[in-house]
């Protein structure tokens, strides 16, 4: 079947980059793909699993800390080195989020 990408967003591309690697890699994924006849036309759906990347985290680089508090209502964000020192600190205000949903 041919398909262009409709935009980068477009898991696609993904979808058959995670196809090639597991014909090159033998090592195969799931998916399901649905076919539906509509007015004499045939539209198709494929889903998959995206994998999530294994995180690996490290101080190499400083690390940034981000803390939700309550009263007031804020994000305390600090970026450390790699010494251990402080780099840089801010809050943000979540104010305007309270009392949506």
């Amino acid at each position: 079947m041919l398909r262009k990408p409709n935009n980068s967003k477009d898991k696609w591309i993904t979808f058959i980059a995670m196809l090639l690697e597991s014909w090159q890699t033998q090592s195969y994924f799931p998916y399901i793909v649905e076919l539906k006849l509509r007015e004499g036309e045939i539209y198709r759906s494929v889903s998959f699993e995206i994998p999530t990347p294994k995180v690996r985290y490290t101080k190499e680089n400083g690390i940034l800390a981000i803390d939700t508090n309550a009263l007031p209502i804020h994000l305390a964000i600090a970026e450390v080195s790699k010494a251990g020192e402080l780099l840089s600190y801010q809050t943000v205000s979540l104010h305007y989020l309270l009392g949506l949903s």
